[in-house]
């Protein structure tokens, strides 16, 4: 599910706060930075929120890669390609939720290229302002991701208190 951001004065006002943020918290990854704010491991995740600032992107998403008997993962010889799924266009000003079978069950990730041309494999093209055939020219785009995660073990941590 994707809405929209009611307004360009509070995009312009997070993407410069997010941009005027110390640079020692920015992680440089392949022509990209990451605002290395982290979070565990092992966490369970029931919803992921991001809003997406700046330009839009594609979220692709893939089969995963089999199971074996024992539930170890083995090397498939299908390509990234042959297990792609579905994208998602992710407009400026865009809220996308991701949680449930999608989450759960299939891999996802952004492709690193210039531009993206919609087709009829963009999952929810009937809600964006693009057509089929339409090619998006991408530029900086910020994405903000808010992890809902859940309380799992109550516990109270005493520091010397």
């Amino acid at each position: 599910m994707a809405e929209e951001v009611d307004s360009l004065d509070i995009e312009e006002f997070v993407i410069n706060k997010v941009n005027g943020a110390p640079r020692p918290k920015w992680t440089k990854l392949s022509g990209r930075r990451l605002q290395n704010w982290g979070h565990g491991c092992g966490e369970v995740t029931i919803i992921v929120s991001t809003i997406n600032l700046g330009s839009h992107s594609f979220l692709d998403f893939y089969h995963p890669l089999k199971k074996s008997n024992s539930d170890v993962l083995y090397q498939s010889t299908s390509s990234l390609d042959d297990r792609y799924f579905t994208s998602v266009l992710l407009e400026p000003r865009s809220l996308f939720l991701l949680t449930g079978d999608l989450y759960h069950n299939y891999l996802h990730g952004i492709a690193e290229r210039t531009n993206d041309v919609i087709s009829e494999r963009v999952a929810n093209l009937e809600s964006c302002k693009s057509a089929v055939a339409d090619t998006l020219e991408r530029a900086t785009r910020i994405s903000l991701t808010i992890r809902n995660v859940p309380k799992i073990l109550k516990f109270k941590l005493n520091l010397g208190r």
